[in-house]
């Protein structure tokens, strides 16, 4: 949550066999440069990064299940606006939630609660919704608040050059393929078990 858009470092992840001998896939990454925002954009989205904080809804957590052939999965909710605030991560200071206590006579502790703040257009931002509605709407946005444009971004200088990737370490057994069945683990333990 650095709240930076100004530059977008730009990398690409290969999975290939490992420069490790017997290890298997190996994962390694690519340098493909940088890309930095246009000045005129810079000041606007600052301002407008600075009314907002980072605000993570129970919605965003990832759900944990046991699919029937017994791996475990995680499940990620998606959907318009699910989370809201346009399920961006981002909520303008109005919008959070606010602590309040109370006294409450008899008891030692102040009774806490959740306050939030409702009313027409308070939580309007115009300099946020010029950058969010310009231009096409189907173009996927970048930046932290996902309403900048691919193109408000011009390439940098390439500050050095890889021949070669860079080996990140050995890959997780993410693809299907690359799986081992259950019925392969519970030989495995009955053999270190009973030996």
């Amino acid at each position: 949550y650095g709240g930076c858009d100004e530059t977008l470092f730009k990398f690409r992840i290969d999975v290939r066999p490992s420069t490790i001998p017997g290890a298997g896939l190996g994962a390694f990454m690519t340098y493909l440069g940088s890309l930095h925002l246009d000045p005129k954009l810079r000041a606007i989205n600052s301002r407008v990064i600075q009314r907002r904080r980072p605000h993570i809804p129970k919605t965003t957590n990832l759900i944990t299940f046991r699919r029937q052939d017994g791996q475990l999965g995680t499940l990620k909710l998606t959907g318009e606006d699910l989370h809201g605030n346009d399920n961006n991560l981002y909520w303008p200071d109005t919008m959070l939630p606010l602590k309040a206590s109370f006294e409450i006579p008899g008891r030692k502790r102040p009774a806490e609660c959740d306050v939030h703040i409702v009313g027409d257009h308070i939580h309007d931002d115009p300099e946020f919704s010029a950058m969010k509605n310009r231009g096409d709407t189907n173009v996927k946005r970048v930046g932290h608040l996902e309403a900048l444009l691919p193109s408000d971004y011009y390439p940098g200088k390439q500050a050095f050059e890889l021949q070669s990737s860079i080996y990140v370490g050995r890959y997780g057994p993410l693809r299907r393929q690359d799986r081992k069945p259950e019925s392969l683990f519970l030989c495995k333990s009955f053999i270190f078990q009973y030996e």
